[in-house]
């Protein structure tokens, strides 16, 4: 009973705290980006990270 009388609230909460949305598109996701975002990042490369590191001197 008094599970069923919070549930609104903890909805409403959870909806405003954690909103389930997409950072690319703002479309409502399970998790940061939605696969259609996800997929179109670009693919990483082991040897993209040391070209960086000389380019930049880290």
């Amino acid at each position: 009973m008094a599970d069923s009388f919070y549930k609104p609230y903890a909805d409403v909460l959870t909806e405003l705290f954690y909103p389930q949305r997409c950072v690319g598109c703002e479309r409502r996701a399970s998790d940061v980006l939605c696969r259609g975002c996800f997929e179109a990042l670009p693919a990483y490369r082991a040897s993209l990270l040391s070209e960086m590191r000389r380019a930049y001197g880290s």
